[in-house]
């Protein structure tokens, strides 16, 4: 398991860890090679900005996203859309726990074929050509 933490709560993270007995992970202040973090990666836990619903999508990525709390909830709005497709778990920050973190990554580690199936889903909303596709569209309008 790898785990980003930013500066503010690493020294906090790892010692939660080493107290709950998990020596197996690797925590970072920051990941810089996310490409291998994705990579390596069969779940991901993160927030649902559009840049990370697209690498995610990108990557094929079973994940449990958690939206950041803002006034316009935009990133709930993409959690909820993406959860719907059966791409990813949301669970709204306000109402998750450690401990209810923890409950739902045991049941998905428990259950392999849903991470599957989330990660198949997710990467059905990957459009490569989405951008030309775009473009193409509007130059035809003006033609």
């Amino acid at each position: 398991m790898e785990h980003q933490t930013g500066e503010a709560d690493y020294q906090r993270v790892v010692d939660s860890y080493k107290v709950a007995g998990f020596n197996n992970v690797r925590v970072e202040k920051f990941i810089y090679d996310m490409d291998r973090a994705f990579r390596e990666a069969h779940l991901v836990v993160c927030r649902a900005g559009a840049s990370s619903l697209a690498e995610l999508a990108a990557a094929g990525k079973a994940a449990v996203l958690i939206p950041l709390v803002s006034k316009d909830r935009h990133q709930e709005h993409n959690a909820v859309e993406i959860e719907h497709v059966g791409g990813a778990l949301s669970r709204l920050q306000g109402s998750l726990t450690g401990e209810s973190l923890a409950a739902i990554l045991k049941d998905l580690y428990n259950n392999p074929e849903r991470i599957q199936s989330l990660a198949h889903q997710m990467g059905k909303l990957h459009h490569p050509n989405a951008a030309h596709a775009i473009a193409q569209s509007i130059l035809a309008k003006q033609a």
